[in-house]
Parts: structure tokens; sequence; C-alpha cells
């Protein structure tokens, strides 16, 4: 954004930043109609939208990867979760290599714009288990502190503590959530005291 800045102002022109929480957009509103507005007062648009970022992004992920198969989970999804999205994107079976760019540009819609309806509730259970989450060895078990970035929690479900349905749960988050905030009043208290 700074290149085009710099680069709009050499040649004698003015960029204005529009951003969701100064325009419309945030609202709702439709960046080509935004467009249709601006257009009326400058001679030159240039947008480029979140979006954009994220697709280049994946472009960049696929040539990092690109003899990966794209069946294996990505952003610390899980392998299940994974797997449907990329049956969602029509993706299966293929290394990133041989995704074109339309095909990632469905993906980046999957992913980012997708949208799920709940239809009923399951009679199984299945709507209560979690999986995944921080893993244990990278914080302290007496305090829940990270290990990683000082001063950072992880309490109850974040973490990556299976059990079985029935209270094991709730007592994980109540028991983590008790731990952290005795290490954090601790941590506090002890900083007064200084």
């Amino acid at each position: 954004r700074v290149s085009f800045q710099v680069a709009m102002t050499r040649l004698g022109g003015t960029t204005i930043d529009l951003n969701p929480t100064t325009s419309q957009i945030g609202r709702g509103e439709q960046i080509k109609d935004t467009a249709r507005v601006l257009s009326r007062y400058c001679d030159v648009l240039a947008i480029r939208t979140f979006e954009q970022e994220v697709l280049e992004e994946l472009e960049e992920f696929k040539h990092q990867n690109a003899n990966e198969s794209i069946l294996k989970p990505q952003f610390g999804l899980s392998k299940r979760l994974w797997g449907y999205l990329i049956d969602r994107a029509d993706l299966s079976q293929k290394n990133w290599a041989e995704c074109s760019r339309k095909e990632l540009q469905k993906l980046h819609e999957v992913l980012t714009h997708d949208t799920y309806s709940v239809v009923k509730k399951s009679t199984y259970k299945q709507e209560v288990v979690t999986a995944g989450g921080v893993r244990l060895k990278d914080i302290d078990l007496k305090t829940f502190e990270s290990k990683i970035r000082q001063g950072l929690y992880f309490t109850g479900e974040v973490l990556n503590v299976d059990g079985i349905t029935g209270g094991y749960n709730f007592q994980n988050a109540w028991t983590s959530a008790y731990l952290a905030a005795s290490a954090i009043a601790n941590s506090e208290l002890t900083g007064l005291n200084q």
C-alpha cells in the first residue's frame, strides 16, 4: 500500500485509504456500490481487498508446498474438517501444484465465505465433542501459562484435552481456569510488592 501511495504522489495524484470502519463497506455495502460513488469524484480507482490478500497467501502456500497432497490438513484444522472443506471446494485427490487459480479461488471462497445450516441436534451427543487445541507440552500445567509467550494463559476447551462427555470437560475448564486465575493474581501481587 505504501509503495502505491508513493507512486501516486510522484505522479501528482492523491490516494484515499478506505477500510470497513471508515466507509459503508463495513455496514454491508458492496464494494461495487462504493466504487460507483467514488468514480464520480476520481479519475482512477484501485481496489485491494482483504480477500485478495488471502488468495495471495493461498498461492504462496501452493508454491511452497507444490508436491504435497492437498488432503494433508493445513492451517491448524483437523483432518476431518480439512477433508470436508476440500470436498466442498471440489479439490479432492490433488497436489497443491495441480490447483489452478480458479480452484484456489474456490478454496478461498469455501474457507472465508461458505455458510452452513444447522438442521437438527444429533442424538449421538457428537455436538459436545471437541478435539485438538493448544498442545499441553507448550504450557506450564501448574499455571496454564504459555511456555512460548509469557503472560498468555490457556484454559478449558482451547487446550488439547479430550475426554468423554458427562462433565469431564466442565471440570477441566473450571480447574484450569482456577489455576490460571490464581497464577495471574499471584503474578500481579508479586509485581505490586516489588
